[in-house]
């Protein structure tokens, strides 16, 4: 797998009319790894990663917006409950991102604790 990036792990959604709940957002070029905007995904919150996996089956639709130089960015942004983050991020200070073909994993950072 390659690390991508790391991410806060203490963001809240904004607006009035959106509920509070803690989002993680990942907003990158991830078409390396087989993703592109419109591909069916499943998400699956396990106590210690996030699991985002290419499935033609899956509930969830990929979301995307286009740079004004024409390049595609992929947006994953994911609302859990605040004892799931809290327990995937076990004390950390980020999340880390690795992806591989079809596979995005999000878990704790450890060099941030």
């Amino acid at each position: 797998m390659d690390k991508l990036k790391n991410i806060k792990a203490t963001a809240m959604n904004r607006g009035l009319r959106l509920s509070h709940k803690p989002r993680i957002w990942l907003e990158r070029d991830l078409s390396t790894y087989g993703f592109k905007r419109g591909t069916p995904v499943n998400i699956m919150v396990l106590t210690d990663c996030i699991i985002i996996d290419a499935n033609q089956d899956g509930k969830r639709i990929m979301a995307g917006r286009t740079k004004p130089n024409g390049s595609e960015l992929h947006i994953l942004d994911i609302a859990c409950s605040e004892e799931a983050r809290e327990s995937i991020r076990m004390g950390c200070a980020k999340f880390q991102i690795e992806a591989e073909h079809g596979r995005i994993v999000i878990s704790a950072d450890f060099s941030t604790k």
